[in-house]
């Protein structure tokens, strides 16, 4: 048996982060727990060769909400609780973990040569709250995500599940936070004049 560990990508690309309204407001941001702490170990067998890959997701996502969060507002201070605002903000948002689904890779074959791909699920909801912990707006935000290998020449555990997966939880966190930016920050209970 083969232990590996990995983590998703950790950075968007500024042409990979979404667009969104710029607010002219003081956030506060809770990111829960099990977001800053997600991992996700997973077993699968090719041959006789049985893997145990865990793949770190949890620093790549909560610096993802982070930096998009941002972007969107003018201020923003991480902190408060889950439906706590700081003191003295417009508007908090809190992002909690709902699912993270993963399946062993699938692999093709030419003589010395593998493709392989992975796909993903992940899931987040998200809860806005005016200044004096009011809720606004709540959203369950899920996107897919796709990774693949072409014509590799390593059958190891870590290119078989952890490249693969870590490929498909980036490319399912950057569409997570264009869906954020569109479902949440770009929503018209952000946009009106705050309380």
């Amino acid at each position: 048996m083969q232990e590996k560990s990995y983590v998703a990508p950790t950075a968007m690309a500024a042409s990979e982060m979404p667009a969104t309204s710029h607010h002219e407001q003081a956030v506060s941001l809770y990111i829960a727990p099990e977001i800053v702490g997600l991992q996700t170990p997973f077993q699968y067998t090719l041959g006789d060769m049985s893997c145990t890959v865990t793949v770190t997701a949890g620093q790549p996502l909560e610096s993802a909400i982070e930096s998009v969060t941002r972007a969107a507002f003018s201020r923003v201070t991480r902190g408060g609780g889950l439906a706590q605002p700081l003191a003295g903000v417009d508007r908090h948002i809190a992002v909690q973990f709902d699912s993270l689904t993963m399946a062993p890779p699938k692999m093709g074959v030419r003589l010395t040569e593998y493709d392989a791909e992975a796909d993903v699920d992940l899931g987040l909801r998200v809860s806005v709250y005016d200044g004096k912990g009011r809720l606004l707006l709540r959203r369950a935000l899920a996107a897919p995500g796709h990774g693949e290998i072409k014509a590799a020449s390593d059958w190891s555990c870590g290119a078989l599940g952890g490249d693969i997966e870590s490929k498909a939880i980036g490319d399912a966190i950057r569409k997570l936070m264009h869906a954020y930016a569109q479902s949440v920050l770009d929503a018209p209970e952000l946009t009106t004049a705050a309380d």
